[in-house]
């Protein structure tokens, strides 16, 4: 009703998505089998390593995609090379777009696959939605450099990073 719409407006983005999470786990559970006893290697060990979700000619065609975009920015746009000698030069933003945003399309059932699915579910308990997709170019350095590069704590609760 308006009146509930109205007090979950009122709520911030992390809460909503709290009261989205729990309705999807509460469904979730609804329907679930009492002999479904999925493990989960995320809540195991903190990760979960699912191989062959694309031929490595398809990986190597999104690679490929993505050298084209940045090439298409110019020669200081990190598609060979970081950007800068900072360490955050090595982590580069790609748009998605062209080829790139249609092979990503492409890509997505097959990333998205049964084995994927089920890790996730395990994990969450719950169903899960997709919240966004980021392409990167990344580059090797010489010195160190720290995982805040390419993991964020300042994120809504339950979040996973499925990285390809």
């Amino acid at each position: 009703n308006e009146h509930s719409e109205a007090k979950i407006m009122d709520l911030s983005p992390w809460q909503r998505h709290a009261i989205f999470h729990m309705t999807c786990t509460q469904i979730y559970d609804s329907q679930r089998s009492e002999q479904n006893n999925d493990s989960s290697q995320l809540t195991a060990n903190g990760f979960a390593t699912i191989d062959k979700c694309l031929s490595k000619d398809e990986a190597r065609h999104i690679s490929t995609e993505i050298t084209q975009v940045l090439e298409q920015k110019g020669p200081d746009s990190g598609a060979y090379k970081p950007i800068s000698d900072d360490a955050k030069g090595t982590l580069v933003t790609v748009p998605q777009e062209g080829g790139l945003l249609e092979s990503l399309r492409e890509a997505l059932p097959k990333i998205l696959n049964p084995r994927v699915e089920a890790e996730l579910h395990a994990y969450y308990g719950s169903y899960f939605r997709v919240y966004s997709g980021i392409t990167y170019r990344t580059h090797a350095v010489t010195h160190h450099a720290n995982s805040f590069l390419w993991h964020r704590d300042m994120a809504p609760m339950s979040q996973v990073h499925l990285m390809l």
